[in-house]
């Protein structure tokens, strides 16, 4: 990591500097090279142990790379062929699946489910596939406590049973939730439409005949060839920040259809090139898979086969997979510009971040105009920050402040975001000038203030930590953090806030 952090000193303030801050402004003329330093960043960073990404430009594979280990234990190192469970992305590939069986004509999206599936209750009529694939179904999810009584379900069979005691949470097709329940189903109607075992069905027609030959159905107990160990990160401690492995991926055999594919990004590139040519699916579907759902003038988070999002510049079609995985496709309105798609795999990190960031970062670097304009400022203040140039990073994000483009905006998240990497890294000084920067450009938030206490209690400096988490609590005395510290400090409490809650105070 020292190596890595030299090397990131000396070239990415010079590469990552080429990322323009404004749609419009030239791109970088070697983006490999600008890649692999903003990857080699975000590794350092956030404390990512093996990544994996691939990248298409109009639907040709335009870069495939891969960083770090697969496993810290054995110092094995991610390559091509490393594989990382999917995670909730594995439904991407069953509503796939879906519609290829549409095309068939052995199912149709409006259809009521209970059309393949006539033992599901009959108060369930009213759901068609359509809303499985969309998320507008109403079905209770199956992992809710409050659906299984604490206990999950040890089969699909009981899994649909406790759904079917529990009330719809909302009439079919008048709102949106996320609901495993949906994925249980939508593999039993793969299964039913096929006249074929699932697992079987999906590693003949969706993957095999796809390129996609090494995917792998298994939760984290199942032997897999090539599969990167997954990691979480523990609370800070003496020693830092550390990592165990994660727990959460021991999947009942059930869940394997709808949790537990696993996949390299390489070959999930190929599939993905497949299917924006109409190899897969065609045009016409893939049309028709790609336009959102509206409600009103308001356009709906899923389509039938991605998730889905918009801005006026550009759209953003998805599959997410439990913060290891993303696939994201970004097409401008205007047809001007390049098609850019990303899949992205990482085995964990220290610290938390969004991986459709992240994927959005990489993105921009192809195209400007697919950048998030904070994420961007954000990205340029750590870069400069991190190589000791704070004066130029403050400069510029002065320029940022004044852009008339950007004025709009506001920069307190953000600024606090870097602040906090920054200070978890050990560097107490610049994080304390980005908290600074914050408390002058937003004097009214009691979050800027509490976070500049904590900066000035790293930094030694107790007497001002105190008067900022009281000027915090004075803007919010609801503040139980800042009430929390105080008392640590024996510091006086603003008559105003309340005390400390029972089950918030630490020992």
């Amino acid at each position: 990591m020292t190596a890595i952090l030299h090397h990131l000193r000396l070239a990415t303030v010079l590469v990552l500097g080429a990322i323009a801050l404004l749609p419009g402004l030239a791109r970088a003329e070697t983006p490999d090279r600008e890649l692999d330093a903003y990857l080699r960043l975000a590794i350092e960073r956030y404390g990512v142990p093996g990544l994996s990404l691939a990248v298409l430009v109009d639907g040709k594979t335009s870069y495939v790379q891969t960083f770090g280990t697969a496993s810290i234990e054995h110092q094995v190192p991610v390559n091509r062929d490393t594989r990382f469970p999917l995670a909730t992305m594995t439904r991407f590939f069953n509503a796939a699946a879906v519609l290829e069986l549409v095309e068939d004509r052995k199912l149709k999206l409006d259809d009521s489910i209970r059309v393949l599936l006539p033992a599901l209750p009959a108060k369930w009529e009213a759901i068609t596939v359509r809303h499985l694939l969309t998320r507008r179904s109403g079905l209770a999810d199956y992992a809710n406590p409050a659906v299984n009584g604490g206990r999950a379900p040890a089969s699909a069979d009981e899994a649909v049973l406790m759904v079917a005691r529990a009330p719809l949470v909302f009439e079919p097709g008048t709102k949106t939730a996320i609901s495993r329940t949906d994925d249980l189903l939508l593999a039993a109607v793969v299964e039913k439409a096929s006249g074929r075992p699932f697992e079987g069905f999906m590693k003949g027609e969706i993957f095999e005949r796809y390129q996609l030959t090494d995917a792998a159905y298994g939760g984290s107990r199942v032997l897999i060839p090539n599969r990167s160990e997954i990691y979480q990160a523990l609370p800070p401690g003496p020693e830092g920040l550390t990592l165990e492995r994660r727990s959460d991926l021991d999947l009942p055999r059930f869940e394997f259809a709808t949790l537990g594919l696993n996949a390299s990004s390489a070959e999930i590139a190929d599939w993905m090139r497949l299917l924006l040519s109409g190899k897969i699916l065609s045009k016409k579907t893939l049309k028709a898979a790609m336009t959102p759902e509206m409600e009103g003038d308001r356009a709906l988070p899923f389509t039938t086969l991605f998730e889905y999002a918009a801005t006026p510049r550009f759209e953003v079609f998805g599959a997410s997979g439990a913060g290891l995985g993303d696939i994201r496709h970004f097409v401008p309105r205007d047809g001007k510009g390049k098609d850019v798609t990303i899949i992205l795999q990482i085995n964990g990190s220290h610290l938390p971040f969004q991986l459709p960031t992240l994927a959005q970062g990489i993105a921009t670097i192809y195209d400007p105009q697919f950048g998030n304009p904070l994420e961007m400022i954000g990205d340029r203040l750590y870069v400069l920050m991190r190589s000791g140039q704070t004066k130029d990073a403050l400069a510029r994000y002065d320029a940022f402040r004044a852009d008339p483009n950007f004025q709009t905006l506001s920069t307190e998240l953000i600024i606090n975001k870097v602040g906090y990497e920054l200070l978890f890294k050990g560097m107490t000084a610049e994080a304390l000038t980005l908290f600074e920067l914050n408390a002058r450009d937003y004097p009214n938030s009691a979050n800027v203030w509490d976070s500049l206490g904590e900066a000035k209690l790293a930094s030694g400096d107790k007497d001002a930590a105190i008067a900022n988490y009281q000027k915090s609590l004075q803007i919010d005395p609801t503040n139980v953090n800042a009430v929390r510290v105080l008392e640590r400090l024996n510091a006086p409490i603003p008559l105003q806030a309340p005390a400390t809650p029972e089950k918030d105070k630490k020992d």
